[in-house]
């Protein structure tokens, strides 16, 4: 190059540098200037506007405080997730808006637009360039949402055998996969099949899977699963039975068995078919001794056959009908001694027998000779033996039981030797008892002597009288009404009176939980503030009852001794509790116990705590339980049963979950099963006057209803709350209420 080419490249570089130098600063150069340096509003998203996309080219919406220049695609960077990628392509605007176009966008994950926190070269109006940048913008998430190729499709199984489900889908990233039958999750099914092993006819239904990604998901076609009825063999389930019978009497053999029908049968006398028995029983008329020997039945279907066990038929003569031979006598026995009935009869086959007291069974008197110890005047009565044997049975001659009172015993005079005390009642027929010379510990000897008349005549001593007479007895019985329910007769449930407490005894084998006496009992002064309980073999238990008019009315389902107890209520921790009057009257009869001294009404009530007290309640006998879950022995094992029986509580699956809590609808549920036993309904829904009652379900709805029309259900504050677990507190206040209007009915 020469000197003049060099001189002409020099001078345009000079004029290029005083032409545009000056002009457009060096980003680095820009001076901040006085006032507010501007600064991003927001970087939102485009087009398209969806957070969720697959396109490979999407657009950011910037936004500056105020009008800016400076603005370009270098002064951005893309900020991703996962292995999403793209590459920004331009920025279009002015002003305070500008678009910019992210092109070329792969990968499954999430792309962020940010601004660069410094050397942007951005400024506003003054000369002022960007203090800050920008990385809280929106975010798309990019990639392919799921899609099914290939559907699941329907299956018909025999039950017991295996049913496999399978689907084929694609889209980006990991595809997670959860199977469904009739819309619910089926819980551990997240692959991309499904197989159910030992079908049953439960399992037929609809499935379908629901495939997802980061992008979206896809929900299968419905597959049909049928179930068809496995073949099987008969197996016999009740197998025939040995029998004994008298000539000339009938034998049945019968079997029972399941399989494949049609079942067929073909009975056997030793091991030969015998014919026309070809049905699941097989009877024998008039039986002889040539019928004797041993008997089988084949069960046959089209899969196979089964051979019963073997039944031997023992064929006896006809017996000889008893004879009594000997009757039972009379006997007349001193209070506190013993009596002895005996039966003598003949037969050629074995007898059995059974004592009677005016007409009824004696439990466990089933010998030839029956004896009462400690003989008492309750046992005064006509007594006779029925004697069986295989023909038929005879019932010997009544004898009667005469018991007299035993005479109180004399102190002896000092000096006079042995004392001889006469009976004031007829002496006994056989024998005489003799009195002891001397007081025997269990006869006290009196603190006074007696002394003899003026005459020296010799007195018998009085007898000693009873607190109660019978009349009297009598005259408390007639103000005892007793109404039986359906279903009992006059004499299945009788009254007495305890002669030591004076209570009131019921006695009947008849009631249950679902069978209840009505008795009403005058209330006397002396038991006006007292509880009334019932004392069974488990000792003192709460009975269901209400006072009207001055008498007590008793629902009793179980046999006892009524008591009146003193209401003694000492709970510490319910002098300020909203709910105190009824937890005192449930606590008085014995419905709701303590804990140390302590109630703890706000504390949530389990399920075992509910059982306890509802049973308590009704006064409800305690029966066992079949939960896999209650171990007999626990305090609530008897009440789980008790109201499992009445359909009350019944568990699920086969457990209780005793230490589960009771929502407030489940108690509603309940509780309002008692009124609706007395005929009791709602007239129409009332939930719908409470801010929540979207979430009582529809099951309860009118259980809750019957609740608000009687009171025991007022909300709090316009809600309902029947998810929330219910206290103790509320469960006596809502208690209290239905015993109340149960009672008044």
């Amino acid at each position: 190059m020469n000197d003049k080419a060099l001189k002409k490249i020099t001078l345009l570089l000079v004029v290029l540098f005083l032409t545009f130098g000056t002009m457009i600063p060096n980003k680095n150069w820009v001076q901040a200037a006085s006032g507010t340096p501007p600064k991003v509003i927001n970087i939102n998203r485009n087009l398209p506007l969806d957070e969720k996309t697959n396109a490979t080219s999407i657009t950011y919406l910037v936004t500056f405080s105020e009008s800016v220049t400076g603005v370009d695609s270098d002064d951005f960077i893309l900020t991703t997730t996962g292995n999403a990628s793209g590459r920004i392509a331009s920025v279009v605007g002015g002003g305070t808006i500008f678009q910019v176009m992210v092109n070329d966008i792969t990968g499954v994950g999430t792309l962020r637009l940010d601004l660069k926190p410094s050397g942007t070269g951005i400024v506003n109006g003054d000369g002022l360039a960007i203090a800050t940048g920008y990385t809280v913008g929106q975010v798309y998430t990019v990639g392919t949402a799921p899609t099914i190729i290939t559907q699941p499709s329907n299956q018909t199984i025999t039950a017991g055998g295996s049913a496999t489900f399978t689907v084929t889908a694609t889209g980006d990233a990991t595809l997670s996969y959860q199977w469904q039958k009739g819309g619910i999750n089926i819980v551990g099914a997240t692959s991309a099949s499904l197989t159910i092993n030992n079908l049953q006819t439960s399992d037929a239904g609809d499935y379908t899977v629901v495939v997802t990604n980061e992008i979206g998901n896809v929900t299968s076609n419905a597959a049909t699963l049928s179930i068809k009825p496995a073949t099987v063999a008969p197996t016999i389930t009740t197998q025939p039975s040995d029998k004994t019978i008298t000539v000339g009497g009938g034998a049945i053999f019968t079997v029972t068995a399941t399989g494949d029908a049609p079942l067929n049968y073909q009975w056997k006398k030793g091991g030969v078919d015998i014919a026309g028995g070809a049905s699941a029983s097989l009877t024998i008329n008039n039986v002889q001794i040539s019928d004797a020997g041993s008997y089988t039945v084949v069960v046959t279907n089209a899969v196979g056959n089964v051979t019963s066990n073997t039944a031997t038929l023992t064929v006896t003569p006809v017996p000889v009908a008893l004879e009594i031979t000997t009757q039972p006598s009379n006997q007349m026995i001193i209070a506190g001694g013993s009596a002895t009935f005996t039966v003598t009869a003949t037969s050629d086959t074995s007898l059995s027998y059974q004592w009677k007291k005016d007409g009824a069974d004696i439990v466990g008197a089933t010998r030839a000779s029956l004896t009462i110890n400690n003989v008492q005047a309750g046992d005064a009565g006509i007594y006779a033996v029925v004697v069986t044997n295989a023909v038929g049975n005879a019932t010997s001659n009544a004898a009667t039981l005469t018991v007299m009172p035993a005479p109180t015993p004399v102190d002896p005079t000092p000096g006079n030797g042995d004392v001889e005390v006469e009976p004031t009642q007829p002496a006994p027929v056989n024998p005489t008892p003799t009195v002891p010379t001397q007081p025997t510990p269990s006869v006290p000897a009196p603190t006074d002597t007696v002394t003899p008349p003026a005459d020296n005549t010799e007195t018998t001593p009085p007898l000693e009288v009873p607190t109660e007479t019978p009349s009297v007895e009598q005259d408390i019985l007639k103000l005892v009404k007793l109404d039986l329910p359906v279903g009992l007769v006059e004499g299945s449930v009788t009254i007495t009176i305890n002669k030591e407490t004076g209570n009131l005894v019921i006695t009947s084998t008849e009631l249950n939980n679902t069978r209840a006496a009505t008795i009403t009992i005058p209330v006397l002064t002396e038991n006006a503030n007292k509880i009334l309980k019932i004392r069974t073999a488990n000792g003192l238990e709460a009975v269901a009852y209400t006072i009207k008019d001055g008498k007590i009315v008793v629902q009793l389902h179980k046999a006892g001794e009524l008591v009146f107890v003193d209401a003694n209520i000492d709970l510490t921790d319910i002098s300020n509790n909203q709910f105190r009057s009824d937890i005192e009257m449930l606590a008085q009869r014995g419905i709701f116990t303590g804990d140390n001294g302590k109630f703890n009404p706000t504390a949530n009530m389990t399920r075992a705590q509910f059982a306890g007290t509802l049973v308590r309640a009704l006064g409800l006998n305690e029966t066992a339980t079949s939960f896999a879950d209650v171990n007999s022995s626990t305090w609530y094992a008897g009440s789980a049963g008790a109201l499992a029986d009445l359909g009350l509580m019944n568990g699920e699956s086969g457990a209780f979950n005793p230490g589960g809590k009771i929502t407030r609808q489940q108690m509603f549920a309940v509780l309002s099963n008692l009124l609706e036993a007395k005929g009791i309904e709602a007239s129409n829904d009332l939930t719908g006057d409470f801010k929540d009652a979207s979430k009582v379900s529809d099951y309860a709805k009118p259980h809750v209803s019957i609740l608000i029309e009687i009171g025991a259900v007022s909300g709090d504050n316009g809600l309902l709350k029947p998810q929330e677990n219910v206290t103790k507190g509320q469960m006596a206040k809502v208690l209290a209420k239905v015993l109340a209007k149960v009672e008044a009915l």
